[in-house]
């Protein structure tokens, strides 16, 4: 028969279960295990996890990479995009003021009366400016009535009134504001 292997007990555990430090020490041997190793599993799946997430940054990385060179390439392609968009915009306003520009003018030419001749037309804008020669008085003078009475015009300044006595005609100048048309 095998001998017997003696056994060492150096804390006696018979009086000890009694006392605080008795209770901590038995609390620690049972309990303090399954801390430690809950802990180390903890730590361990943490350990693991970390291989999935330098995966996963490395993964994002790339897509940013990616999506940047895209970017990129593409910068062109958009600034020639938002020129044209500009572009277009700009393009829309002056056809929407042409409609004011072109019913100024067909007004203007609705009210000369006969006799009446403009030298320069000049539209900057809804700024209507002209040098115009009247062959007589009355036609400078139903110009000015027609001018006056219109709906299309407002601001109405004569700038300037000149009489040319060898050919009895009238030079003036005049600047006016074309109404914009409603929608």
């Amino acid at each position: 028969m095998p001998a017997k292997t003696p056994s060492v007990n150096l804390l006696n555990m018979e009086d000890s279960t009694h006392s605080v430090v008795g209770r901590i020490i038995s609390f620690i041997t049972t309990y303090g295990r399954y801390i430690l190793i809950t802990t180390e599993l903890i730590v361990i799946l943490a350990f693991v996890s970390r291989f999935s997430l330098d995966r996963q940054l490395t993964d994002l990385k790339e897509e940013i990479s990616m999506k940047e060179d895209i970017l990129s390439v593409n910068q062109d392609i958009e600034n020639e995009i938002r020129k044209t968009q500009g572009q277009l915009k700009e393009v829309k306003t002056l056809l929407n003021g042409q409609t004011t520009v072109i019913d100024g003018i067909q007004m203007l030419q609705a009210i000369l009366p006969t006799g009446v001749y403009l030298e320069n037309l000049s539209l900057n804008g809804a700024n209507l400016t002209t040098n115009a020669i009247a062959l007589d008085i009355l036609p400078f003078s139903q110009t000015l009535s027609n001018l006056s009475a219109s709906s299309v015009f407002q601001d109405i300044r004569i700038r300037s009134v000149t009489k040319q006595p060898q050919k009895s005609t009238i030079n003036f100048s005049l600047s006016a504001k074309i109404i914009e048309r409603t929608k």
